[in-house]
């Protein structure tokens, strides 16, 4: 059909822009790479080409890694390109990575609660203490709560589905 098929890491080593454009409300991407730039470098033609690809490389899955709305990054530093045969270690380390990102998730859902609860908690408080206040102004304030329940009550479900995507990965 005339097309050339090459490794995504190629154009794209974390498509999670692709990923977003397709649906996706949160994107949990896994960075398996070592992105730090290298301070050694190989002054044969073959080794100044393989270093050159690779700070591309680098340099292209930060980028993507920028689209993704949680990155776990996996430690890998004991680990090859030839170590496929230790799958099961890596899946540990990805695994081990994963369960790292649950106090950073919860402290995220903590962090952006405040302000839905204390915005709740007040109004709560005026309804409760001026039971005689004008309907107007009972009518803003339930707007008040209805509308920060539901901010709340999404950011509560985001996190649930990123944590259940970060456990899954």
């Amino acid at each position: 059909d005339g097309n050339i098929l090459i490794d995504g890491g190629t154009m794209n080593n974390v498509p999670a822009d692709i990923v977003k454009t397709m649906g996706a409300d949160r994107v949990v991407a896994v960075n398996v790479g070592d992105l730090a730039d290298r301070e050694d470098v190989s002054f044969t033609m073959f080794g100044v080409a393989g270093n050159t690809l690779d700070a591309m490389m680098r340099a292209s899955t930060r980028r993507a890694l920028a689209s993704a709305d949680v990155v776990i990054n996996v430690p890998l530093r004991e680990f090859g390109s030839l170590d496929w045969r230790r799958a099961d270690e890596l899946i540990l380390e990805g695994y081990r990575a994963a369960e790292a990102m649950r106090d950073q998730l919860l402290q995220d859902l903590t962090e952006s609660s405040r302000g839905p609860v204390g915005n709740l908690r007040a109004a709560a408080e005026m309804l409760y203490d001026y039971m005689d206040m004008s309907a107007e102004d009972r009518r803003r304030f339930l707007a008040v709560v209805r509308d920060e329940a539901e901010v709340l009550a999404t950011r509560v479900e985001s996190a649930a589905r990123m944590f259940a995507a970060v456990l899954k990965s």
